[in-house]
Formats: C-alpha cells, structure tokens, sequence
C-alpha cells in the first residue's frame, strides 16, 4: 500500500488507521460501514436467534438512543432505507458484495 510505504508504517498498521490519520477517510464514514455491516450479519440470522429478535424488537419499538435509530440514518444516508431484508439479500447476496457496493 502506497501510503503505509509513504508514512514508514509497519505492515501490521490497520488499513483503516492510515486513512484516518492522513485524513483520507473520515471516522465517521469508517464507523457507519461497520454499523453497516454488523446489520448485514444481524439480518442473515435465523429467526430465533437473540441478537435477531433483539433487532426486530428495537425496529418495531425504538426508544431515543437505540442502536436501529443510528442505523436507519446510516439506511438513509447510503440509500438503503427503502429496501427490505428480501430485497438486499436479492440485491447484494453476499456480505462481500454489500461491503465493495457500500465502500
């Protein structure tokens, strides 16, 4: 990577921690993309799992301060919102897709 050679950063320096740093990407984009993610693998879930009937109980129910009102504003900033579960997993249909169309 030609900015980890630039900066004389060791190989095992994060990717992510390089372009904060030179402000290439900014932390909050960096921490939407996770969010992000992290939804991709909740949605993906059996039915019964907690974590999934957690998400559903915060998505039919949301209080100030929970983690799906961050997530619907990430939704809408990255032009998700109007998609159902069905339709990104039509869409996207891996975890490595939905990450390279989303970076």
């Amino acid at each position: 990577m030609y900015l980890r050679k630039l900066l004389g950063a060791p190989v095992t320096t994060a990717k992510e921690a390089i372009y904060i740093e030179t402000g290439k990407i900014p932390l909050n984009f960096i921490l939407k993309m996770r969010r992000l993610l992290y939804w991709w693998n909740i949605i993906n879930l059996e039915e019964d799992s907690m974590l999934y009937k957690v998400y559903i109980a915060q998505k039919n129910k949301p209080v100030r301060g929970d983690w799906v009102k961050l997530l619907d504003e990430d939704k809408k900033e990255f032009n998700l919102k109007s998609m159902s579960h069905k339709d990104l997993n039509r869409t996207y249909k891996s975890k490595t897709r939905f990450k390279k169309y989303n970076k």
